[in-house]
């Protein structure tokens, strides 16, 4: 029993001091639409919108 409490520990201790890490970076997602410019008109709006709602991600847009 106390070899899995310490495995559990050590478990979330590494996780938290490896996801510490990725904080510091921000996130590029790549979103491609291939419409037309009425609905990227549409899309621009939205995708700004969940960039200031999420200030860890960055969306780049590709308009094919």
């Amino acid at each position: 029993m106390k070899r899995i409490l310490t495995l559990v520990l050590t478990c979330i201790i590494c996780a938290l001091c490896l996801s510490g890490c990725s904080h510091s970076k921000k996130e590029v997602l790549k979103f491609s639409s291939w419409g037309s410019q009425s609905e990227v008109a549409i899309l621009k709006p939205l995708l700004d919108e969940f960039e200031n709602e999420n200030p860890d991600i960055e969306i780049e847009f590709m308009h094919a």
